[in-house]
């Protein structure tokens, strides 16, 4: 049986990924992170952080965090220093 993707690891840090996304905003771009742990309190604490960190609006939508803007650079680099593997 396959771990669903919130558990799943790589080595001893967390696994996330992030794309840039427009699709359905209105040809608007976003970059999403996905494969979160679905902990409502820890996602909002994540997303804010990135927000503030990023200086854009964001917000917490079905277990990823959406931040205005193609921020894939700015997104992995403050993710890796919080010690989560960052793909895409």
């Amino acid at each position: 049986m396959q771990q669903p993707a919130c558990a799943r690891r790589i080595g001893t840090r967390p696994h996330r990924r992030e794309a840039a996304d427009k699709k359905g905003r209105g040809g608007k771009t976003v970059t999403v992170v996905y494969d979160l742990p679905r902990n409502a309190a820890f996602l909002k604490e994540l997303c804010q952080e990135l927000k503030k960190s990023c200086g854009t609006g964001g917000a917490v939508d079905e277990g990823a965090i959406e931040l205005q803007g193609d921020l894939r650079d700015r997104v992995r680099e403050f993710l890796v220093k919080k010690g989560f593997l960052v793909k895409g």
